[in-house]
């Protein structure tokens, strides 16, 4: 896969991205148009500097730890933000330490399961308790929608592991009764409440309910080709809450319309599809492991943020990759983009 062809629809997606921050805010064009220039540059340096992926598996528990560190942070020195302590503040900058720990634990995650022989029980439950471990300090600050990402890439990882089949289907299936209870005694309130109301919308659309009906009378207002930058009313008049992070699949739906929302499917599709082909083809196992786990970060949060834009999942706070406001995100996503096409 030529790394140019990849270019084109990344191009389309931050033309779409800026210029629907502009019809919402220029102060969010401006910003975001700087960690769009930044995180080509990081795209840049890391496919063109003289440095083997190969390498990177022997520093698998320095980048564990590092990314245990990024978790830790916002416990001891973050702000509570409703109610979560997930960021860090530098004077008037935020920066949230788990979207550059994404990266980082794919990268030791890879190492691991390509240097131990987790085929052997013993070496299984070690890489069960090292996934574990950031998933909890994610709960405790608390941020469910990242420790269901590490969940994903976990198990997307162990998959396609050498771990045997059987040591998998009886994990799976202890973790379903576990799910149960964790969802019972565990989870704050307002994230039960974000599940009742994914259930049963209507029953209090001016609470618990209110982002999800809103996002839905946004991305259906915009029709086919959508009322125009800046014109929809429910991103323009402030009824759409995070209309530039969480919910801007849904400010795209209401100025661009169906055509452009389908303008960003299909390059995200183009990008994807283009991704695993080429990870298909790796021959070393911890580069395959690690081009793996990359990609399902990407994938699965772009299909869990559209997927609650429309109505098809509870509400969670994951930023979709390339398209939300925020530098966090944005140059995480390049980092992991330009990890997975460097050969």
């Amino acid at each position: 896969m030529k790394k140019e062809k990849i270019i084109i629809p990344l191009l389309i997606i931050s033309c779409l991205n800026l210029l629907l921050l502009w019809g919402i805010e220029s102060y969010y064009f401006w910003r975001q148009l700087i960690f769009w220039l930044i995180g080509f540059l990081i795209f840049a340096l890391v496919i063109r500097l003289k440095f083997s992926l190969s390498n990177l598996g022997s520093l698998a528990l320095g980048w564990y730890v590092l990314s245990l560190i990024l978790l830790i942070l916002p416990l001891v020195f973050g702000q509570l933000v409703r109610g979560s302590s997930r960021w860090l503040f530098i004077r008037e900058q935020s920066f949230q330490p788990s979207e550059l720990a994404k990266p980082l634990f794919i990268l030791a995650s890879a190492g691991f399961l390509a240097k131990l022989k987790i085929d052997k029980i013993s070496n299984f439950l070690k890489i069960l308790i090292l996934f574990f471990l950031p998933i909890v300090l994610l709960l405790m600050q608390p941020n469910l929608g990242t420790a269901l990402v590490f969940a994903f890439i976990s198990g997307v990882m162990l998959f396609f592991s050498k771990a045997r089949k059987k040591h998998l289907f009886f994990t799976f299936l202890i973790l379903i009764p576990l799910s149960f209870v964790f969802t019972r005694y565990f989870i704050a309130d307002y994230q039960r409440a974000r599940i009742l109301n994914f259930l049963n919308p209507q029953a209090d659309p001016l609470g618990g309910g209110y982002n999800l009906a809103q996002a839905m009378v946004a991305f259906g207002s915009g029709k086919f080709f959508g009322r125009g930058l800046g014109l929809g009313s429910q991103t323009r008049l402030f009824f759409l809450p995070e209309r530039h992070t969480d919910f801007i699949f849904a400010s795209l739906g209401e100025s661009f319309g169906f055509f452009g929302a389908l303008l960003l499917l299909f390059s995200y599709f183009y990008i994807f599809s283009s991704l695993i082909k080429k990870a298909a083809l790796v021959k070393e196992e911890f580069i395959f492991m690690l081009k793996i786990g990359l990609i399902s970060y990407l994938w699965f949060q772009a299909v869990i943020n559209m997927g609650i834009n429309l109505g098809l999942l509870p509400v969670t706070g994951l930023p979709l990759p390339f398209f939300s406001y925020g530098g966090s995100s944005l140059l995480s996503s390049f980092l992991t983009l330009g990890l997975i096409v460097k050969e």
